[in-house]
């Protein structure tokens, strides 16, 4: 059995430098808009076609990451997102502001389907739980230092001037992506290609459908914490500082989880991590619209990170472990189709209740559906096991 562990280490240095970006980006989005005096429905619709763009995007995705050379579908991501980021911080447009959430959802789905294809092949059988959740941490750290290093550039200076740093530091990123020479992915065979008996087949399977499910949960709970948590904590006075810390709080969650994942599944057992994370984030969800200081916010916004924190690197484990290896990037490209078009649904779903209702409408409706996740997983034990994946091959290489 080959060690995975030099490419992963190579694999989390881009990571953590991508992360970093992405979630300052993310945090600035809504606040952004909300300076330029654009509602929440406005807000949640523009983050509702940037996960729609994304939904397209992971259609083709596994063909672009097939075709080309790992390291240059990185640089050319990151080159994108730089754009994206820089178009949308240099103007109040809304057309202009629609472009750059095009560009940073191309990049953020093409590098996303990557990474994630990459490390489902590079790992051996017993190595994908925790390679996942090596991967979903080097996010969460990103995430610790992201939210309070863009709350404190607004602060010291602009909105623009942090959009500038964002790129700067998108160059650090740039340049880890040189580190992979030519690998390339597996998969450009007639199993990996993206048709409808390929994606019947992968939909077919109990385990993927249950890993499925799981990453939507991920995805749709991410969305309210990333997106619209932001907003509620402006509403009750909070300053960007502050938000920036609790965000950072919540990403400590993501940090903390997945470095326990190994240890804790080995101990309670896959599903019954599942369910106790499951509760803590429908707990989360309730009582966050009754909270009012910021301890306690911020306390709420820990207990969502862990619970996305646990259930983003499982997630991605069972799907890796239902799939055959050369379908492992089209599996992952499939996977992201579904939780985009959760993000497509969910920001205007969530703007269209924060609008009409109160943004506990839209916490107490993100717990409904955590609830209804948390009765399927308790009445399909089975398909939470760890299922035996199929060996890895090495990844290919030109060079």
């Amino acid at each position: 059995m080959h060690d995975s562990t030099p490419n992963m280490k190579r694999l989390l240095l881009f990571n953590f430098c991508y992360a970093l970006v992405m979630t300052m980006f993310r945090l600035l989005v809504p606040l952004y808009m909300e300076s330029l005096g654009y509602q929440p429905v406005v807000i949640g619709t523009l983050l509702s076609a940037h996960a729609f763009i994304s939904v397209l995007a992971a259609l083709w995705a596994p063909r672009i990451i097939l075709r080309f050379p790992f390291r240059r579908v990185l640089s050319v991501g990151i080159t994108v997102f730089m754009l994206g980021c820089l178009t949308f911080g240099a103007t109040d447009q809304l057309a202009f502001l629609f472009v750059g959430q095009l560009l940073t959802a191309l990049s953020s789905v093409v590098v996303m389907i990557a990474a994630q294809s990459y490390v489902a092949q590079i790992s051996p059988a017993s190595q994908v739980s925790r390679n996942f959740s090596w991967w979903v941490s080097a996010f969460g750290v990103a995430g610790i230092i992201g939210p309070g290093l863009a709350g404190a550039l607004v602060l010291r200076f602009d909105y623009w001037w942090t959009f500038v740093t964002i790129v700067i530091i998108g160059f650090m990123s740039l340049a880890t992506s040189r580190l992979f020479g030519e690998t390339r992915l597996q998969g450009a065979g007639p199993s990996g290609e993206l048709n409808r008996a390929n994606v019947r087949y992968l939909l077919r399977g109990a385990r993927y459908r249950a890993g499925l499910v799981m990453t939507i949960t991920d995805i749709t709970i991410l969305t309210l914490s990333m997106s619209f948590l932001p907003l509620y904590l402006a509403s009750k006075g909070l300053g960007t500082g502050v938000i920036g810390l609790v965000l950072s709080l919540r990403s400590l969650g993501e940090v903390m989880a997945p470095l326990s994942v190994r240890p804790v599944e080995a101990m309670v057992g896959r599903w019954r991590l599942l369910i106790g994370a499951l509760i803590m984030g429908v707990t989360a969800l309730l009582v966050v619209p009754a909270l009012n200081h910021a301890w306690e916010l911020a306390l709420a916004a820990l207990l969502l990170g862990i619970t996305t924190g646990f259930i983003a690197p499982l997630s991605m484990a069972m799907i890796s472990e239902s799939v055959e290896t050369d379908k492992r990037a089209l599996a992952m490209g499939v996977r992201s189709t579904f939780t985009r078009t959760a993000g497509t649904l969910a920001p205007a779903l969530y703007g269209s209740v924060i609008n009409h209702w109160s943004y506990g409408g839209a916490f107490y409706l993100c717990a409904l559906y955590a609830t209804l996740v948390l009765w399927y997983t308790l009445k399909h034990r089975e398909l939470m096991a760890p299922a035996r994946a199929v060996p890895v091959d090495s990844l290919s290489s030109t060079r």
